[in-house]
C-alpha cells in the first residue's frame, strides 16, 4: 500500500525503453479522448502499482497509454486482456507484445455496448484511464468502470486513473460523482495519490490521480447486458 508519496527511482535504462514503447503507440486521437501520458509518468505508475498486479487475471479497459505492456514487464500477471474502441491501439499493443514476448489477449470493443459474456466475471483486477468527462460529471469515466465491474468477480481490485485538479472545479464534481458511484456499488477507494501524470497537451495542463479500488460488495453493474447512449467524449 501506498503508505508515504515517495516517487521510485528511475533510472536512464528504464526510461528509454518506456519512450520506446511510448514511440509504437498510434498519433492520440482527441476526437475519443486519447491523450497520453509521459514517459516518466507511466514508468511511475506501474512502480507504484506493480505489486497489486501481480498474479492477477487483469483487465485493461482502454490501453492508449500500454500499460498492459509495462505490467508484462515489471509484473507477474496471470493474465492480460485489453479491451479497446480504437483498432490502431490493438494492433500497437500486438506489435509491442511480441517485441517484449508477452501473452495480451486484445479485442476492439465499445464500451456502450455490452460487455462479451466470456468476458463477463472473468477477471479479478481491472485498469482503466478512462475520457474524464467534463461535460457530464464523469459519467464517462463510470461507464468505463461499470463494465469493469461487469467483468469482475468477487472480490477484485482496480485502478482508475481520474482528474482531480484543484484549478478545475469540474474534476471535484467529477470525483465526488465517480466516488458515490463506487460506494453504492459495492466498491471502496483505499489508495489515492493526486497529481501524478502529466500528458501530452498542447493546450492545457491537467492533474490526474492514481486511485486503488477494492470491492467489498458483490452489486451488478447499472448497465450490466445493456447498450446506452452517451456523449463519451
Amino acid at each position: 500500500m501506498f503508505k508515504e508519496i515517495l516517487l521510485p527511482k528511475i533510472d536512464e535504462e528504464e526510461l528509454e525503453m518506456v519512450q520506446e514503447i511510448s514511440y509504437l503507440r498510434p498519433k492520440p486521437n482527441r476526437a475519443i479522448d486519447q491523450i497520453y501520458m509521459k514517459p516518466i509518468c507511466m514508468l511511475v505508475q506501474i512502480k507504484l502499482i506493480s505489486s497489486y498486479l501481480n498474479d492477477k487475471d487483469i483487465l485493461f479497459m482502454g490501453d492508449g497509454d500500454h500499460m498492459s505492456i509495462l505490467c508484462g514487464i515489471y509484473s507477474r500477471p496471470k493474465s492480460m486482456t485489453v479491451l479497446d474502441i480504437d483498432s490502431r491501439i490493438i494492433k500497437s499493443i500486438k506489435k509491442a507484445s511480441n517485441k517484449y514476448n508477452l501473452k495480451i489477449d486484445t479485442l476492439k470493443y465499445d464500451v456502450l455496448e455490452p460487455l462479451p459474456e466470456k468476458f463477463i466475471r472473468k477477471f479479478n483486477f481491472f485498469y482503466t484511464n478512462p475520457p474524464y468527462g467534463s461535460k457530464n460529471g464523469g459519467q464517462s469515466g463510470i461507464t468505463f468502470i461499470s463494465r469493469c465491474i461487469e467483468a469482475c468477480i468477487y472480490p477484485s481490485q482496480g485502478c482508475v486513473i481520474l482528474p482531480h485538479d484543484n484549478e478545475r472545479k469540474w474534476t471535484k464534481e467529477v470525483m465526488k460523482n465517480t466516488q458515490n458511484f463506487l460506494c453504492d456499488y459495492g466498491w471502496i477507494i483505499t489508495e489515492k495519490i493526486n497529481g501524478l501524470h502529466i500528458y501530452y497537451l498542447d493546450d492545457a495542463t491537467l492533474a490526474s490521480c492514481t486511485t486503488i479500488v477494492e470491492q467489498i460488495e458483490e452489486v451488478v453493474s447499472p448497465i450490466s447486458g445493456k447498450s446506452i447512449k452517451l456523449d463519451l467524449y
